[in-house]
């Protein structure tokens, strides 16, 4: 067979924003990654729970609408992270790294939901096996990702997670041993 098993990475990292911010994480826990790291993501991802947590109004409202209707007509339920951190299996070591800009208050909101849940996870045993570490970035908004890619801030976010587990381990955040080939994302009119 083929798939994530039969390629045996050395380190798997799943990233994204806002949406995909959720996807990483839900896909980070789903395949034990060793991280997910996740920018302003959407832990609630129903309309009424969203309400329910009184968060502010938000450009993206209508899509998640429209992904709980066709859920819906699917028959399936799109979880929120809070749910994917208590209904994955023991033994998962994710480490949920988590980047909210403090002027988006519905993110930070919602970021200190998943903290919570891994918390309540843990059950006060102090062993936690999914992590979570959630970075708050003064003046910055919901788009907090794109200000870090200007910045220069995204590179060396990416060179530090992405390092090989023994240069991490052994060179800490010095950036020595990211391939200095590595130019990061600056250049790319997509990113």
């Amino acid at each position: 067979g083929g798939g994530y098993a039969a390629v045996r990475p050395a380190r798997l990292v799943t990233m994204g924003s806002s949406m995909g911010g959720y996807a990483a994480a839900r896909a980070g826990i789903a395949l034990g990654a060793d991280a997910a790291v996740a920018f302003s993501p959407q832990v609630l991802v129903s309309p009424a729970a969203r309400r329910d947590m009184s968060l502010p109004a938000a450009p993206f409202d209508s899509l998640l609408e429209g992904l709980e209707l066709a859920c819906d007509a699917e028959g399936l339920h799109a979880a929120s992270l809070v749910e994917a951190v208590r209904e994955a299996p023991a033994g998962v070591r994710t480490l949920l790294e988590v980047h909210v800009g403090e002027d988006a208050p519905g993110d930070v909101a919602e970021a200190e939901l998943l903290l919570e849940a891994v918390r309540e996870r843990a059950g006060g045993s102090g062993e936690e096996d999914i992590r979570c570490e959630m970075t708050r970035h003064a003046g910055r908004d919901h788009n907090l990702v794109t200000d870090m890619r200007d910045t220069g801030e995204l590179h060396e976010l990416l060179c530090r997670v992405l390092a090989p587990p023994s240069t991490a381990a052994s060179e800490g955040d010095s950036g020595e041993g990211i391939p200095h080939e590595f130019v990061g994302f600056a250049e790319c009119s997509d990113f």
